[in-house]
């Protein structure tokens, strides 16, 4: 299976880099794309899906990240602030 991991910034880059070999394995391949903040990333996903809808492979995912800081992101119910 492959992952396609989008990120806020290329720190949340380095960071995965490091620890998603470990976490998926080596049957598992992954590829981490970052943007230069999270309203880049939010402006520009909803495009990257759209394309990928046309032929993404049925072995592929994707995967979003976006962190949980106090700018309006609503929060999942039971989750702490």
């Amino acid at each position: 299976m492959r992952f396609e991991v989008y990120v806020e910034e290329p720190s949340m880059k380095e960071a995965l880099e490091g620890v998603l070999p470990r976490i998926l394995g080596a049957d598992h391949e992954h590829q981490v794309h970052a943007f230069r903040g999270k309203a880049e990333l939010l402006r520009e996903i909803p495009k990257r899906l759209k394309a990928y809808a046309s032929w993404l492979p049925p072995d592929w995912r994707v995967v979003i990240l976006v962190d949980a800081d106090r700018d309006g992101v609503r929060r999942m119910a039971g989750s702490q602030p």
